[in-house]
């Protein structure tokens, strides 16, 4: 841990009533390295799964999927809560700054064809599978969320949607 992240209160765990963000401790210069920082883990996340040696499971394709980036879903929270209810021009700056590599970050992850066969091989054997009602609800929300965002698209129409998303 650097002293960066030691002094970022975004990359803490929180210990305020209820999970809140430490609001009053989170000024605007944290944001960007927050962010950074939580591109990259989740980015690591998603190739882990995406490139697994083992066959796809529901526990090590769609539940491991459903739990990675839980810091980019803090800090992004945190930020466009704020950036909208309590905006200024920093946050304004910082808008456009991270809301296209957010996208692109996304749209990388519903592009990526290794990972959507990894989801519609689960998807594909659900009626084999021992998934309670949640379980099966959680699959058919992610495939269908791949599918619709183009995941099942050739690598031209994918380039087109993704252009303009971004």
């Amino acid at each position: 841990m650097t002293s960066d992240t030691q002094a970022n209160p975004l990359l803490q765990d929180w210990s305020t009533p209820f999970g809140l963000p430490p609001f009053s401790a989170i000024s605007t210069d944290h944001y960007k390295d927050a962010f950074e920082q939580a591109l990259t883990a989740h980015r690591a996340e998603i190739n882990a799964i995406a490139s697994a040696q083992d066959a796809a499971t529901f526990e090590n394709t769609i539940l491991a999927l459903e739990v990675a980036g839980e810091k980019l879903t803090r800090v992004g929270t945190t930020f466009w809560v704020l950036s909208g209810a309590h905006t200024n021009p920093d946050m304004q700056g910082l808008e456009r700054e991270f809301a296209p590599k957010v996208t692109a970050h996304m749209n990388a992850i519903t592009s990526n064809q290794s990972l959507f066969a990894r989801i519609d091989a689960v998807n594909a054997a659900a009626d084999t599978l021992d998934l309670n009602a949640e379980q099966k609800q959680l699959l058919k929300r992610t495939h269908r969320s791949f599918v619709r965002a183009g995941a099942q698209l050739d690598a031209q129409n994918k380039k087109k949607l993704n252009e303009i998303t971004e």
